[in-house]
C-alpha cells in the first residue's frame, strides 16, 4: 500500500475479508484496521450490509479505492436470494471517451447510377 501510495497511482482491491466494517465503532481492532487502510488513501467504496440475516446484518465484502480515483466510480450491492451475500460491485472510468462509429449512408448521384435507377424502375412489374 506504501508503494501505490508514494506512486500516486490509480489502486483498488476487494475482497472477502471477514471484518464486518460495520462494527468499527464498538470493536477496536476493526476500528484499527478501517483507519490503516484509510491513512493510505483508501476508501471503501460499499458501506452498507452486503449480508443480512434475520438476526444480523454484516458488511465482510470491502471494495476500496485510492482517493485519487474515488470520485470516477459506480459501486452498489445487488440484492439476490441467491445465495447468502449479496454481490457487490465497482464500475470504474479509465479516461478514455468510447465513440461509437457513426455510419453514414449516401447515395452516389452519378449519370450512370441514375440511368440504372431508372432501368430498374422500368424492369419492375407494378
Amino acid at each position: 500500500m506504501d508503494t501505490i501510495h508514494h506512486e500516486n497511482k490509480p489502486c483498488v482491491f476487494m475482497g472477502v475479508m471477514n471484518i464486518d466494517l460495520l462494527k468499527c465503532g464498538d470493536h477496536s481492532q476493526t476500528n484499527e484496521y478501517l483507519k490503516t487502510v484509510i491513512s493510505h488513501g483508501y476508501l471503501p467504496v460499499i458501506t452498507k450490509p452486503s449480508r443480512i440475516c434475520s438476526s444480523s446484518a454484516t458488511l465482510i465484502d470491502h471494495i476500496y479505492t485510492y482517493k485519487k480515483i474515488a470520485s470516477t466510480h459506480h459501486s452498489g450491492i445487488i440484492i439476490t436470494d441467491v445465495t447468502h451475500q449479496f454481490g457487490t460491485f465497482l464500475i470504474t472510468q479509465n479516461g478514455k471517451q468510447h465513440h461509437k462509429a457513426t455510419v453514414v449512408k449516401t447515395r452516389s448521384l452519378s449519370q450512370a447510377n441514375i440511368q440504372l435507377f431508372k432501368e430498374n424502375l422500368d424492369a419492375q412489374n407494378f
